[in-house]
């Protein structure tokens, strides 16, 4: 609070700092003077918790300073001459004060795996204040070029205020139980500041001339100042200031005696112009032209001196209103004034290729390690239906898929193909990717090893690593089918009509869809406002976004004079709507997924589709979240990179 106390101290202050400027116009050589700049604070000392300000857990820890702050300084003074040597002065002007200190505290945290770790959490305290700075100074100036002065100020405080925070340093960015990475644990006005603080200040002045006379000089100053004492009448609150300013000596011009003479007679007018513009928020008023005529009396010399001025005077605004209306077209395709989240469950069936290759790095030997590898026991239980279920891509399934069709066909035989770059040492890695298959198949599914033929051929060092699966009756490498049920959703397509009304003309516009306060989509452009856009909230959203956060519409615009404005929100409601049979049965879908690469990859077309008829070609998105190459390595994408996905018509979603 500003207390009466400290208005008399300034009030006290400024009428002695006038009354000695005063008395500094009556002697010879006064100058007066002002300067602007920017002061770099650094906080000294340390202090312990402040009673009035919270103390976070109660702990005894002591804050120390961080960082500096940069704050804006503005004064005006005066100062007379003593002898040719020293000038003696008065500063007064404003003088606002940033101080920031920290204190670490460590606080156990329990840790995901059920231990505990000590973290740092740091409190964060700032204090603002701002004061009048009053300062009787001596002046040295030993050369016309430069000057020093050194001061002793008073700082009067005006106000004052506080904000303290704790944040986790380490971990660094932990947040907190409510979602916060940095808390609030107090603010306000700080308790107990001292009324004046006196403190010590040396300068130093450059003098750039700046009139022929040399009765104006333009200054740029550095000074130092150091607080004596404290801020605070218990803590120890301090700081140790660097100001960068410029600033302006004029120097009065000496009282002279009138001259009985010739009378001058001085006559002013003003012409003002008025104009309307959509460029100024407030009145403004320019000189544009100064115009002076000198006539001659015989004993008066008139002078008419003709200002033009214009007045700018804000024109009023033109009507500027806008407003969003929304309809969903839900998934019967009809126009609806509610929107809807459709949901139904499915029964999925998925046709997908083997593909007949093991695709090892550049000399490797062992089976990679991304090839699902069973132990004997658990072969012995296994299924082909367990690949619907499994983490991994159901190519890295495909040797467990070979292994245990051959254990249900017992007179299927399986050929290993590897080509060799005609070297020893290429023959040497080809034979032991071959014998690694091998042996898997033979020892964990129990396969007689005769039952599988190893053949080389011979490559060139461009050949592909890789190991290919051959069976002529294509019971080994047949398609495998999968089957799971899964709950889809949908939501729906939004029409968004904008309904502006502007006197001036649309010069811009933006329609934005905001999932809890962040933009998900946007329409915007300069040209002309369309009757209706749409969005649909599947590109942007999903059907779990819809129940924990607000869904609104906004359109903003700006309109030919400049002015926007936007649009109160429309706000998105969705309702579920569950799609079931009447007879309680999951909707069917078949979808079949055909790879498209070289021919002794390929899986014929009559064991894919088995029969099945009216499929239809849906269009494939490639990119890495598709489910048929989710899983698969960087190398084995290439295998899957051309498909087509085929889905039955007698899906009944």
């Amino acid at each position: 609070m500003f207390s009466l106390n400290i208005f008399h101290r300034i009030v006290l202050a400024s009428t002695i700092f006038l009354l000695g400027a005063l008395v500094i116009r009556a002697q010879d050589e006064a100058v007066i003077g002002g300067l602007a700049g920017l002061s770099v604070n650094a906080p000294v000392g340390t202090y312990l918790p402040i009673p009035g300000i919270p103390n976070p857990n109660g702990l005894p820890y002591s804050f120390s300073p961080t960082t500096t702050s940069i704050q804006p300084v503005v004064a005006v003074f005066a100062d007379f001459k003593l002898s040719s040597l020293f000038r003696v002065g008065g500063r007064i002007g404003y003088s606002p004060l940033q101080l920031r200190y920290t204190a670490n505290e460590q606080v156990p945290i329990a840790t995901s795996n059920g231990g505990v770790y000590k973290a740092t959490l740091q409190h964060r305290n700032r204090f603002d204040f701002s004061s009048v700075r009053v300062e009787p100074y001596l002046r040295i100036t030993p050369t016309s070029w430069i000057a020093f002065d050194v001061g002793l100020p008073f700082m009067f405080q005006m106000g004052s205020d506080y904000l303290q925070t704790q944040i986790f340093t380490d971990p660094a960015n932990l947040a907190f139980l409510d979602g916060s990475v940095e808390q609030i644990t107090g603010s306000g006005i700080v308790p107990g500041t001292a009324i004046a603080v006196p403190g010590v200040s040396a300068r130093i002045e450059g003098l750039v001339p700046a009139s022929s006379n040399n009765s104006l000089f333009i200054v740029p100053s550095v000074g130092i100042t150091r607080i004596i004492g404290s801020i605070h009448s218990t803590a120890k609150l301090a700081a140790t200031s660097f100001q960068f300013a410029l600033g302006i000596r004029y120097t009065l011009p000496a009282k002279s005696i009138p001259s009985v003479g010739k009378v001058t007679d001085s006559v002013f007018v003003a012409d003002t112009v008025f104009v309307l513009s959509s460029v100024v928020k407030d009145p403004l008023t320019e000189l544009t032209s100064t115009n002076t005529e000198r006539f001659e009396k015989p004993d008066t010399t008139v002078i008419v001196v003709t200002n033009r001025y214009t007045t700018r005077l804000p024109k009023p605004p033109s009507v500027l209103e806008a407003a969003v209306r929304l309809s969903f077209i839900n998934s019967s395709g009809d126009l609806s004034e509610e929107a809807q989240l459709k949901i139904w469950r499915v029964r999925r069936t998925r046709v997908v290729p083997l593909l007949p290759t093991v695709v090892f790095s550049e000399n490797q030997t062992m089976v990679p390690e991304q090839y699902v590898r069973l132990s004997k026991s658990e072969a012995s239980v296994w299924k082909e239906k367990y690949v619907a279920n499994s983490t991994a891509h159901w190519q890295y399934n495909m040797l467990n898929v070979v292994g245990a069709r051959m254990v249900k066909q017992p007179l299927v035989k399986l050929g290993l193909v590897v080509y060799d770059d005609g070297t020893a040492e290429g023959r040497q890695v080809a034979d032991g990717r071959t014998k690694e298959i091998q042996k898997y198949l033979t020892d964990t599914f129990s396969i007689n090893s005769k039952r599988i033929s190893i053949e080389f051929r011979k490559g060139q060092a461009s050949e592909q690593p890789w190991v290919f699966l051959v069976d002529s009756t294509r019971a080994l490498l047949s398609p495998l089918t999968m089957i799971d049920t899964l709950t889809e959703t949908r939501l729906p397509q939004v029409k968004i009509a904008p309904e502006v009304i502007s006197e001036a003309g649309v010069k811009s516009w933006k329609i934005a869809a905001l999932h809890n306060g962040k933009e998900v989509h946007v329409f915007e452009d300069k040209t002309q406002l369309p009757q209706a856009v749409l969005w649909d909230m599947n590109q942007d959203l999903q059907s779990t976004d819809v129940s924990v956060g607000q869904i609104v519409v906004k359109c903003f615009v700006t309109d030919n004079d400049g002015e926007s404005v936007e649009s109160s929100p429309a706000k998105i409601n969705i309702r579920n709507q569950s799609i079931t049979d009447a007879s309680g049965l999951l909707a069917e879908r078949v979808e079949i997924l055909r790879v498209l690469g070289a021919d002794y990859l390929n899986t014929p077309d009559e064991e894919l589709f088995a029969g099945r008829k009216n499929f239809t070609k849906v269009v494939v998105q490639q990119n890495a979240s598709d489910w048929y190459w989710r899983g698969l390595s960087q190398a084995d994408m290439e295998l899957f990179k051309h498909v087509e996905i085929y889905v039955s018509d007698t899906d009944r979603q």
